[in-house]
């Protein structure tokens, strides 16, 4: 009896599962969902709304609103509304523009891809203004899809915020986060800008992760500052057109590193101003510019630039190849790198020969780089205190055998003869060694030997603490 009277309570009432299925398919009006939220919260999943969702008819959205893999045909407004809780677009398809201008977020937002293999992702079809807003909870954009003008401009991310593999896609739009604030990690990993993108003046307090962005039009970070590491690993700064740099990084500050290895900038860089507590990394990037766009390190400041010597002698604007040099020799002192920090001095003092007067450029050319290396570079003096040596053994046993009679008997006793004037000279390196007659040979031997030192101690750690015990 029970089970027939089930049976027909069944056939006579829907079930509730079937009912929700069937509404959350049935096209819904935004104005009735908003009706519903005044006094509940509103959970939908692949649902179509009709009509603008004006949450502006609220002071303060009490009931989280949830619409995921929704179709919206038409506004999202919410200009200076408070969301006290939840605000889940993830995987919306949104055809016009989301319009949250001094919006208060006190709960998490999500425009985020949904879970899943087959999960959707949040694309935004129209114009997406977020100026002035305030997130106090995670903001997530994960794969978001921005195909109009983006306006972040002075927003407030108090808490993480999310924006890795988004896709601005529009190369004739422009996407701002001018003077917003980052309070916590903001994640912009494999984030794609094809238009223009600007976060000056944004201030990053945590962790700012760009590795693997791609920045196709102008990127601005003009006096952005961030907190900790700022990070664009493997990032691609494609552009080159123009008569401006690709991307400018003018007055930006980092309390710890910038980190740009293995990135690629096609279009040349601004770096003026620019201050790293800690270094400036740019291992294996790629600084050639199909344009001839060089790098800008004008009054740039940091512990260390982590660059090659080579790359920044082509990649550097000529007036910066000192600057960028001190900054290669500075941080490669610093992590005990003296080979590097070396052929940065070498390079720092061929750039600075080039600019002497012509009498002061021989002397310096023949002497101080030939000669003694600059004195980091100990083979430059032992190759020439070798070829001093033998030179005037050499002479030494020319003239010694145009005196001899019997060209056989000069030639079988001119080998041994070298040796022994080669030994001779060698001698006179040591103190006492010198002969009246020949002190300033000797003078000049041991002027070499004393570079090749000097280079010595530059070159190896362990000499170079004795030398600088000695001293």
């Amino acid at each position: 009896m029970l089970g027939i009277m089930i049976a027909a309570a069944l056939a006579l009432f829907p079930s509730a599962a079937g009912t929700a299925r069937a509404a959350s398919d049935a096209p819904r009006t935004g104005a009735d969902l908003l009706t519903a939220l005044e006094t509940r919260r509103v959970s939908l999943s692949g649902a179509t709304i009709i009509g603008d969702l004006d949450f502006r008819r609220f002071d303060v959205v009490k009931h989280s609103f949830s619409c995921r893999s929704c179709t919206i045909k038409g506004r999202v407004l919410g200009d200076d509304v408070v969301f006290d809780t939840t605000l889940d677009l993830s995987g919306a398809e949104v055809s016009k523009a989301i319009l949250m201008r001094r919006a208060t977020f006190h709960g998490r937002v999500l425009f985020g891809r949904t879970k899943g293999d087959s999960g959707h992702y949040s694309s935004l079809a129209g114009r997406a203004d977020f100026a002035f807003s305030r997130f106090d909870d995670l903001a997530t954009f994960l794969e978001a899809s921005f195909a109009a003008d983006t306006d972040f401009t002075a927003a407030q991310f108090r808490a993480t915020s999310v924006f890795a593999r988004a896709w601005f896609s529009n190369a004739q739009r422009k996407a701002s986060f001018e003077q917003a604030s980052f309070g916590g990690p903001a994640d912009f990993r494999e984030t794609t800008f094809e238009g223009p993108v600007t976060f000056e003046a944004a201030k990053f307090e945590g962790d700012a992760d760009f590795s693997d962005a791609t920045f196709a039009e102008t990127a601005g970070f003009f006096q952005t500052k961030f907190g900790h590491d700022a990070t664009f690993l493997g990032a691609l700064f494609t552009y080159d057109g123009g008569q401006t740099s690709g991307v400018n990084f003018g007055g930006s500050t980092a309390e710890r590193d910038f980190v740009f290895d293995l990135a690629q900038f096609s279009g040349g860089a601004v770096f003026r101003q620019t201050v790293a507590a800690g270094s400036l990394s740019f291992r294996e990037a790629d600084l050639k510019s199909d344009r001839g766009k060089l790098l800008v390190f004008d009054s740039a400041s940091a512990q260390g630039l982590l660059m090659d010597v080579d790359g920044a002698l082509q990649a550097v604007q000529p007036a910066d190849r000192q600057r960028a040099l001190r900054l290669i020799e500075a941080g490669a002192k610093t992590r005990g790198d003296l080979g590097e920090a070396n052929d940065a001095r070498f390079s720092l003092e061929v750039l600075k020969s080039r600019e002497q007067p012509w009498y002061r450029r021989i002397p310096n050319v023949v002497f101080y780089r030939l000669l003694a290396g600059y004195f980091v570079r100990p083979l430059h003096p032992i190759l020439a205190l070798l070829a001093l040596l033998s030179a005037f053994a050499l002479l030494r046993v020319l003239r010694t055998s145009a005196e001899s009679s019997g060209f056989v008997r000069r030639a079988s006793s001119a080998a041994d003869r070298f040796g022994h004037e080669f030994l001779d000279a060698l001698a006179l390196i040591a103190p006492g060694g010198d002969s009246t007659g020949r002190r300033i040979e000797s003078l000049a031997y041991r002027l070499l030997v004393v570079c090749a030192l000097i280079g010595l101690a530059q070159s190896n750690p362990t000499l170079r603490e004795m030398f600088d015990a000695l001293l």
